[in-house]
Order: C-alpha cells, then structure tokens, then sequence
C-alpha cells in the first residue's frame, strides 16, 4: 500500500522574530514550524536539513517521511501531530551547539 508524503502548511514565523542575530546561523532561512501549532502533539527535531532548504520546503527531509508513516502505523493523523526544529535555521558548517540551541530554546 502507498502513503504518499503529506507537505502540511508551514507556520508563519512570528512577528518580530524574523530576523533573530541571537547565534552564528542567524544568517540562514528561518523555518518555525509545520501542521497545527496547537495540534495535542509536538515533534521536535533538532534542527533542519540540506535538502529542506534547497527546496525551500522545511520538511521533504527523509526523517519527515519517515515520521510520517510511523505516525500511519501507530494510527496518529499527521495532521493531529505539530513538528518543529529546536534549531531554527540549518546549519551550513560548524558552529557553537551550547549557544545556538540555547538562542533557539526561547521560540519552543
């Protein structure tokens, strides 16, 4: 049987943080989150991938796929389940973890 891979709607990033400087990624494109923030269940991950910004899509990544089809399995509405990065921007190159997730950790 074939689940094809669900894109949901992209939040919007809120007023006033669209152009956080609080770490070195802040150079790079913001992606807040996706599905229905106020969905009964939250995803985190850790941070987005190559190919989510190169498609300009935060979520086309294999995890997401992946998620998707456990979230089928166990039963659960992707569209019940809001999934978000704890970094919000991808990381291009090294960089300082303690400081970046502890800028990002405010926006969860």
């Amino acid at each position: 049987m074939d689940h094809p891979f669900v894109v949901l709607p992209e939040e919007q990033t809120p007023e006033g943080k669209e152009h956080c400087e609080l770490c070195q990624l802040s150079e790079q494109r913001i992606i807040w989150g996706e599905g229905n923030p106020r969905a009964p269940l939250m995803m985190i991950l850790d941070n987005p991938g190559a190919r989510e910004d190169k498609q300009g899509n935060s979520f086309l990544c294999g995890t997401r796929e992946t998620i998707q089809l456990g979230m089928r399995e166990a039963g659960i509405d992707v569209n019940a389940v809001y999934v978000t990065y704890l970094l919000k921007c991808r990381p291009l190159r090294a960089y300082n973890k303690p400081v970046a997730r502890a800028a990002c950790l405010p926006h969860l």
